[in-house]
């Protein structure tokens, strides 16, 4: 499932959405919800959920010295790779994000505790409402003292990591903000790359100032309590089912008592043993559903990849060090042909993301793909048009260079690759053309 998700789901949502044919992904939706619905209980006792995943990253992160927890409210999983490339800018070292699935119903107000305590909703059981900050000392076993927690748009993290703590928790609410504007997806697609490119360096920043100010260096963990998805035009809207006294939220979650015996199509409930216990139900959209009325902006509470699929994201606290983008040729070129439609594979050994700016062969005409933003330790392909126009050897040596952006700087690294060529000689093929004539 999480190959799929990462490697076919996601680019296609983001195509479509780009496409504004959000519409198109609804079958695939469908077939992943019924997937999470049937193994949602299980999957809350693995790595594969958000809170338990974050709980175990901070284990191993207070091994080793301080650590800074930021919860970026409404961050998707398709702003990861950028986000990385980003973060590789500014000096920080990022090894690929874990994507898990995120507490139900994917709305702060349920998966932001949960995340945070490391618990199902059901089990975070209080007289009083806890601040987050209690919740996270509970969740890492530590004196609440010895906690700092700041959120925006109050206070920075360089606000936050003056005192010596060791844990700090950044609530991260600039993202949200966005999600629920009524905005083109374009135009908030924009925006939020915007503001991330604002915490990138706001990390970046904190991360050097802590070193300074208290002489060790911290371990950065950024997580999310849920994501969001755009909706298509026109959106399915739903009548509210009777289920007595309900709270409706974002047109996506309705929180009840109880839960009628049908609660028509395009919803789900979440049952009690789904939460862990408790009093609280929910009954949640299925798809793209709205329930009431379609809201002004995008919005999170359902159940679409988009909205519950979530990074928990463990920075290195060492400096990135560069290792060159690897460049193939594959495809068949045959001499005196003009134009030869070959592969340019990209290969990046890194740990972090990359963008090729440009590639640079003699002969080859690269597409206009570039640049292009290549995964960690994962692969690009853009297609190139070889010219071997005059050519008669059984072989074709192509010199050139490779742009990457990498960690605020270009990296110019010198190429030559080998081809072997196919067909007859020009000679052979100029004999053929006179003969012809």
């Amino acid at each position: 499932m999480r190959r799929w998700l990462l490697e076919e789901y996601f680019p296609y949502y983001e195509w479509s959405v780009a496409a504004n044919s959000v519409e198109r992904t609804s079958s695939a939706v469908s077939q992943f919800e019924d997937w999470v619905l049937k193994n949602y209980f299980a999957l809350t006792k693995t790595e594969a959920f958000a809170p338990f995943f974050l709980r175990q990253a901070l284990s191993k992160a207070v091994e080793s010295g301080p650590a800074v927890v930021i919860v970026v409210d409404g961050l998707s999983w398709g702003f990861c790779s950028e986000m990385g490339i980003r973060l590789a800018q500014c000096g920080i070292s990022s090894p690929p994000p874990m994507p898990t699935i995120t507490t139900l119903p994917s709305e702060t107000s349920t998966a932001k505790p949960s995340l945070i305590r490391g618990q199902l909703p059901g089990q975070i059981v209080y007289d009083d409402q806890p601040s987050y900050g209690v919740l996270l000392s509970e969740s890492m076993g530590l004196d609440p003292n010895e906690i700092a927690m700041a959120s925006t748009p109050e206070k920075t993290l360089e606000d936050l990591i003056r005192p010596k703590k060791q844990a700090y928790l950044y609530l991260y609410n600039n993202l949200d903000e966005l999600v629920h504007k009524s905005l083109s997806p374009e135009k908030r697609r924009q925006l939020i790359s915007s503001t991330l490119d604002d915490l990138c360096q706001e990390v970046a920043e904190a991360r050097k100032l802590f070193l300074i100010r208290h002489g060790v260096a911290p371990t950065f963990i950024v997580c999310s309590d849920h994501g969001f998805t755009e909706l298509p035009k026109p959106t399915k809207v739903t009548c509210q089912p009777e289920c007595g006294e309900a709270l409706l939220s974002h047109c996506r979650v309705l929180r009840t008592n109880c839960l009628p015996e049908l609660v028509g199509e395009g919803l789900a409930t979440v049952s009690r043993d789904m939460l862990g216990g408790g009093n609280v139900l929910y009954i949640i959209s299925r798809g793209y559903t709205c329930v009431g009325s379609r809201p002004r902006g995008a919005t999170h509470g359902g159940l679409t990849p988009q909205e519950i699929i979530v990074p928990v994201w463990a920075l290195g606290d060492e400096d990135v060090t560069y290792r060159d983008v690897e460049i193939a040729l594959v495809g068949e070129v045959r001499r005196g042909r003009p134009e030869n439609v070959v592969e340019l594979r990209i290969a990046n050994p890194n740990a972090t993301s990359v963008r090729v700016q440009d590639v640079k062969l003699t002969r080859a005409t690269i597409s206009r793909h570039l640049p292009v933003d290549v995964p960690p330790n994962g692969e690009a392909v853009v297609q190139t048009v070889i010219d071997a126009t005059g050519l008669v050897a059984a072989s074709l040596a192509l010199e050139g260079y490779v742009a990457v952006g990498f960690a605020g700087n270009t990296k110019m690294t010198p190429i030559t690759r080998t081809i072997q060529t196919t067909g007859a000689a020009v000679s052979d093929l100029l004999f053929e053309q006179e003969f012809d004539e």
